[in-house]
């Protein structure tokens, strides 16, 4: 014998190939398969040694408002070799973030090229030989980085390629190794598509004079139990048909839409018209659904999200602050003349939270109320049933993270709403998996409009027509 044959003699004893392929063969043979390459491919996949990162590598490309965000390529052994395999990209740091390096010479201060140093040699440095498939370990050494090495959103993109590569190499959809990721010893996965909350009105825009920050639609009509996935496609064109009439009221009561800023979307999607009252914001709503042939209250209802309230509760532009029991009393009003109140989203600050635990039983009550069942969904402490919980895809360290808050919202019956940032969104659709994995009540991804909104909302779509009810 040779000493080469000789050295494949050992090569194949110390991985037991001959055995192994012998029993692969045998298993062919009895069930005789219509694909036998494909049998012995799936079969011999399994034996493969697992898959662990190579490579990270971080760029700069442009968010929804034109300046840098941060995108993570990630590289793994596959098949005895490195590939390309996941990206993940985080929205658009805020002026004056810690990640912002501030050269007026590069994106006008906006740049995030050292960022991008930090992705290429800290977080590649962490994560190397670490398996995807661990998204809890990968996720221990970015939040360790984290403290004082990487910035939060060099971490976020960072654990959204790991999480997209886990899925891609376990051969299933993102929302799918999410769940699994959520319920590990779960043997069975159902799914469920969420409701839109569509911005319609975005009152943190300058042009707009309203001290709420936005006031969404959401689909109400009723469908048939189990059709979540055909309510969906029918709640979103409800709640675009409406945002796209508001368009075209307010280009008519303001001008047309090349020259009329409230005719134009804003960064976030929704409308910003030189309105600082909500009845009056209201009332052009009403004759948008209106003219698109829509029943508010019956079709779609509309959530209105509270102001900043740093200077106290103003409900209008100039007004003197009125007490907190006053702005209860307010939303209870609403909730008495207008049937299409579906939901408040912080509606008070966050200290006010015995007014908040009122403001929830006095809609649970329903007395005299025309909206029914309105939810509340608030980041404050109160304590009420209807309270919601409300996860930012964009601000979370990790996805590690973002699942152990959604894991205590459900253990708690809390609905839970899923956001994503629009003002500084990119394309990235990961939100739309993180929801569905996690089983999130609602989205909150902004307008109709934008591809950093739009493209969450297609994801959506798409995931319809896989293994969702």
């Amino acid at each position: 014998m040779t000493a080469e044959a000789r050295e494949i003699m050992v090569y194949l004893k110390k991985h037991n190939l001959a055995d192994q392929l012998n029993v692969i063969v045998n298993k062919l043979c009895k069930k005789r398969s219509e694909d036998p390459f494909g049998f012995l491919a799936s079969r011999l996949h399994h034996l493969a040694a697992a898959s662990v990162i190579t490579k990270v590598e971080g760029r700069e490309v442009l968010g929804a408002s034109g300046t840098p965000a941060l995108q993570v390529d990630l590289y793994c052994k596959v098949d005895d070799s490195a590939k390309f395999v996941a990206r993940g990209t985080a929205s658009a740091p805020a002026p004056g973030s810690e990640e912002v390096e501030g050269d007026a010479k590069w994106y006008a201060g906006s740049g995030l090229r050292k960022a991008v140093s930090a992705i290429d040699e800290l977080i590649h440095s962490s994560l190397g030989g670490l398996e995807p498939s661990d998204q809890a370990s990968c996720d221990q050494a970015l939040a360790s980085l984290s403290k004082g090495k990487i910035g939060p959103s060099a971490a976020n993109a960072s654990s959204i390629a790991v999480c997209k590569a886990g899925a891609a190499l376990s051969a299933v959809e993102c929302f799918e190794h999410i769940h699994s990721l959520m319920y590990p010893d779960s043997k069975t996965q159902t799914f469920s598509l969420p409701s839109p909350l569509v911005q319609l009105i975005d009152g943190s825009a300058p042009s707009c004079k309203l001290l709420f920050r936005e006031v969404l639609a959401v689909p109400m009509k009723k469908e048939k139990k189990g059709a979540t996935a055909a309510a969906f496609q029918s709640g979103l064109q409800t709640c675009a048909t409406l945002h796209a009439a508001l368009g075209k009221t307010l280009a008519s009561k303001y001008g047309t839409i090349s020259s009329s800023a409230a005719a134009l979307p804003t960064q976030s999607g929704g409308y910003a018209p030189p309105l600082s009252s909500l009845e009056d914001v209201l009332k052009v709503i009403e004759d948008a659904a209106s003219a698109a042939g829509l029943a508010l209250g019956e079709d779609v209802g509309l959530v209105i999200r509270g102001g900043e309230w740093s200077e106290g509760y103003c409900l209008k532009p100039k007004d003197k602050p009125k007490e907190v029991e006053d702005v209860v009393d307010y939303y209870l009003s609403l909730a008495k003349d207008y049937s299409w109140l579906a939901g408040l989203i912080d509606p008070l600050k966050k200290e006010d939270s015995d007014a908040l635990d009122s403001l929830c039983k006095s809609l649970g009550e329903d007395a005299g109320l025309s909206s029914k069942n309105v939810m509340v969904i608030s980041s404050g402490t109160g304590s009420g049933s209807s309270i919601g919980t409300t996860i930012n895809v964009d601000q979370l360290l990790t996805v590690s993270a973002g699942i152990k808050l959604a894991l205590a919202a459900k253990n708690a019956g809390s609905p839970l709403v899923v956001t994503a940032a629009s003002r500084w969104g990119t394309e990235e659709n990961f939100a739309a998996d993180f929801a569905v994995g996690v089983g999130a009540k609602y989205v909150k991804f902004g307008g109709t409009a934008g591809s950093q909104n739009v493209g969450k909302y297609n994801r959506l779509l798409q995931i319809k027509g896989v293994s969702v009810q």
